[in-house]
Parts: structure tokens; sequence; C-alpha cells
């Protein structure tokens, strides 16, 4: 799959792999999230070169949210998934 030039995934990630444009992936998201830490540390850098204080701040504040964001995104992925809990309880597994 050849990813678009404004895709944040980095080279060889898992979001590369997959052929799948219905569903945001574990793997997407993750990739998203860490584009995303990426991009807001270069605002970061930025702004502490130019000596503006208040946008350091900030980018210091969304990188922080970002990386709780992909803290709790892991451990999701990571846990066990209980169909029930994420449907609701009239949730009936397909017994195939």
């Amino acid at each position: 799959m050849t990813m678009p030039p404004s895709s944040a995934a980095p080279p060889g990630s898992p979001s590369e792999e997959e052929d799948d444009h219905d569903l945001l992936t574990y793997g997407i998201a993750g990739d998203r999230l860490r584009g995303e830490i990426a991009l807001e540390t270069g605002r970061l850098e930025a702004a502490l070169t130019a000596g503006k204080n208040d946008a350091a701040d900030s980018a210091r504040s969304r990188i922080r949210d970002l990386e709780a964001a992909l803290q709790r995104h892991v451990a999701a992925r990571d846990g066990e998934f209980n169909e029930k809990r994420f449907f609701g309880e009239h949730f009936e597994s397909d017994p195939r």
C-alpha cells in the first residue's frame, strides 16, 4: 500500500502493510498518534528557538496529552478484548 504524502505514518509501520481502508486499526491509530507527537515536538522546538514561551507551553501540554493517549492506546491494544464490555451486555458472538 502506498501512503499519501501527507500521512504521518513512518516508513515500515504496521499501517503501511494493511490495505483495509474501512477501519482505523490499532496500528494506524498508533502511527497517527506517534506522527502527531513528532509534529508537536517540531512545533515545540520552533517555539523555543523563537522564544515564544506561550506556544512552547501549549506544545508541551499537547505532547503530554498525546503521549498519555498513546499509552492508553497501547494498553487497550495489548489488553484482553472483552466483546460484551466493548459492544454491550446484549452482544452475542457468532459461534461459527
